[in-house]
């Protein structure tokens, strides 16, 4: 995967007071980036939301699986939720297969989820379909910073 130069005359970012230092000198930036979905979660689908990114971040693949498949309504927050679990459990193809089915409901996708999908296809080792993934989202949203460190974790591969 490379990184085409002539998309994008830099790396700028443009809204950098999203962005908001921790005291660990770590940079994390809103899992929703941008505010064109109104996602429209009861107060159930919260607290399913809350325990699926905890059992991510706990690194509990079996908890992450089992919470989301007991979901009823899939939307595109328990997508990108379970997709940062297959990060953070290293469950990348797990995580490139779930995108697949997200795309298959035709779901609108937040750059968030372009972004998973990026590095999770990069990480599984199917660079051509991370291109693909980056290639949409740079057409949908325009190349911001989360894009672009996609992009790096993806030639890093």
């Amino acid at each position: 995967l490379s990184f085409d130069p002539g998309a994008a005359s830099s790396f700028a970012v443009e809204n950098q007071g999203r962005r908001r230092p921790k005291n660990d000198n770590t940079i994390h930036t809103p899992a929703s980036s941008t505010d064109r979905f109104d996602h429209g979660l009861t107060k159930a689908d919260k607290i399913k939301l809350s325990q699926l990114k905890q059992a991510g971040r706990q690194g509990n693949w079996r908890q992450v699986q089992s919470l989301f498949d007991s979901s009823k309504d899939c939307k595109i927050p328990m997508f990108n939720a379970y997709m940062t679990a297959a990060m953070r459990c290293e469950q990348f193809q797990q995580g490139a297969r779930m995108f697949e089915k997200l795309c298959k409901f035709s779901l609108p996708k937040e750059l968030a989820t372009y972004n998973l999908a990026v590095k999770l296809y990069a990480k599984s080792g199917q660079a051509d379909l991370a291109r693909q993934a980056a290639k949409e989202a740079l057409a949908e949203f325009g190349l911001d910073h989360t894009l672009g460190a996609a992009w790096l974790v993806a030639a890093a591969e």
